[in-house]
C-alpha cells in the first residue's frame, strides 16, 4: 500500500471509492522533514493540491512538484507511482 505523507493539513475525503483515506491513515511531517528526506535521495513526489485561483495568487512554488486541483485528484489517483512517498500540501 502506498505510503501518503501530509505536509501541511489535508484530509481526503471520497464517498462511495475504493480508497477512503481517514485522517489516522495520514501521517504528518514538516517543511524540515521533507527538506531532510529529498537531500536524503529519497524518492519523494510533491503533490500540490490547491485550487487553481490558490495556486494562481498563491507566491509558494516547489520545484517539480506536481499540481492536482482537488476536484480532479480522484481521478488522477490511480496515475500517481507506486513506488516512493507520496507527499501532499495546500493552504
Amino acid at each position: 500500500m502506498r505510503k501518503v505523507l501530509a505536509a501541511f493539513l489535508f484530509v481526503f475525503i471520497f464517498a462511495g471509492s475504493a480508497l477512503a483515506l481517514k485522517m489516522e491513515d495520514v501521517a504528518r511531517v514538516t517543511p524540515g522533514e521533507v527538506m531532510a528526506e529529498v537531500a536524503r535521495g529519497e524518492k519523494v513526489l510533491i503533490v500540490d493540491l490547491r485550487s487553481r485561483g490558490a495556486y494562481r495568487s498563491g507566491k509558494i512554488r516547489i520545484k517539480g512538484d506536481l499540481r492536482i486541483a482537488p476536484d480532479e485528484l480522484e481521478g488522477k489517483l490511480y496515475t500517481l507511482p507506486m513506488s516512493g512517498e507520496i507527499i501532499t500540501y495546500c493552504t
